[in-house]
């Protein structure tokens, strides 16, 4: 009994040691340049670890806005800039819904970060830029 219980141990501990477990993914991601937006679009499943929806390296500070249309499954999930600037989207299952997210982005590098636990998101994202001068770079779809 005890040897079963610690090869139990030693099985579970490999796979969350491997990532199997509690890990955010992003599939079928892509970022594109209009003239006038970032967008970006794919699909992740939440777990418990932030993923970076967006990032893009100012090269000064601008405000702007996000546009967001996502359909979801049941879970909670929101939207962050850093520490102060956060949104929740809505709770529960939602079929093509939107939210506009007002972002303040500063010089260096900003992620637009959702969070989530248990959240199945599928998802296209606008962010509006005044003057693609102001980037130096852009990027999606990675874990923080």
């Amino acid at each position: 009994m005890m040897k079963k219980a610690l090869i139990l141990f030693c099985i579970l501990s490999l796979t969350l040691l491997a990532g199997c477990a509690g890990t955010t993914r992003f599939s079928d991601f892509q970022v594109e340049e209009t003239d006038t937006a970032l967008v970006a679009s794919g699909s992740v499943s939440l777990q418990g670890e932030d993923g970076v929806l967006l990032t893009v390296q100012a090269l000064e500070p601008f405000s702007t806005t996000l546009h967001l249309t996502y359909t979801k499954e049941a879970g909670t999930v929101s939207v962050a800039l850093g520490d102060t600037q956060r949104a929740s989207l809505e709770a529960g299952a939602a079929q093509d819904a939107s939210a506009d997210v007002p972002v303040s982005l500063a010089e260096g590098r900003n992620d637009i970060c959702l969070s989530g636990e248990d959240g199945q998101l599928t998802y296209t994202a606008v962010l509006d830029i005044p003057d693609f001068s102001l980037v130096e770079s852009f990027g999606t779809g990675t874990i923080r």
